[in-house]
């Protein structure tokens, strides 16, 4: 999986994730990563995490908006982390905010962070479906070339792929 493969080719130890959903992202990078945040919207979705990661001390789940949470907790991150960015509304049992998409407020906060951070964003046919409140894969572009000019993006797997590079 791609958020393993990352890991071990930079050797992140903090991985931040939006939309925990039922959580299996976790689960799946538990060995892989020494602290994990995760932030949900959907209230009922953030139970269920809580309960089944109450054991798990390097697991920190966080309510609410990840546009919010993020300027919360980024600026603590002095070293670069792993972003895993899927705090999109679908429908069904997901929580809606403000947008259907918090994408461009996510991204913007990391980017004003001063750190090389790792992003990668799920789901990036989303972008190219011309969704509602979704950037296309060219604002993203854009947007993340203005601050770290040097940076690497490429679209792969229904991922995109982002390594912060330059100043």
């Amino acid at each position: 999986m791609i958020v393993k493969e990352s890991q071990k080719d930079a050797g992140f130890s903090t991985l931040v994730e939006t939309g925990t959903y039922y959580g299996d992202m976790i689960y799946a990078q538990l060995d892989n990563f020494s602290r994990i945040y995760s932030i949900e919207l959907s209230e009922r979705l953030y139970r269920k995490a809580k309960r089944r990661f109450k054991k798990n001390e390097s697991v920190t789940l966080l309510h609410g908006d990840s546009s919010e949470v993020l300027h919360e907790i980024v600026p603590k991150f002095k070293e670069p982390v792993l972003f895993w960015l899927d705090g999109h509304y679908s429908g069904g049992i997901t929580a809606q905010g403000k947008l259907d998409t918090p994408i461009w407020e996510e991204l913007t906060t990391i980017l004003q962070s001063g750190v090389r951070h790792m992003i990668l964003i799920d789901d990036a046919r989303c972008f190219e479906e011309k969704r509602k409140d979704y950037p296309s894969i060219e604002e993203l572009k854009s947007l993340i070339l203005s601050v770290y000019p040097q940076s690497h993006i490429v679209v792969k797997d229904d991922v995109v792929r982002i390594k912060l590079i330059g100043e």
